[in-house]
């Protein structure tokens, strides 16, 4: 099942975040390494370093559908603290 969602959800109001752009090759593959009840999680990438996520941050068709060990393609930057995931769609 693919998620038909290309790009970063525009910042909400008041958001000191900056609109970003992401293109379909900007994807890269993972796993659900991690997700906390909370809505916090991490995605394991071959040979780079883990990218935390928020499913706050996600796609809301998605969210229910994220749990450890799912395979998924995210879109990351570097964030303050590492690797950040910007957008994740299902495999």
């Amino acid at each position: 099942m693919r998620n038909s969602f290309d790009g970063a959800r525009a910042p909400q109001a008041g958001s000191k975040r900056p609109a970003v752009s992401i293109r379909p090759e900007d994807f890269e593959p993972g796993v659900i390494k991690f997700r906390h009840r909370d809505g916090y999680g991490f995605v394991s990438r071959d040979g780079k370093p883990d990218a935390y996520f928020h499913v706050e941050r996600l796609d809301p068709a998605i969210r229910d559908m994220i749990a450890s060990e799912v395979e998924v393609e995210v879109a990351v930057a570097a964030g303050k603290r590492g690797p950040l995931v910007l957008a994740m769609r299902l495999v």
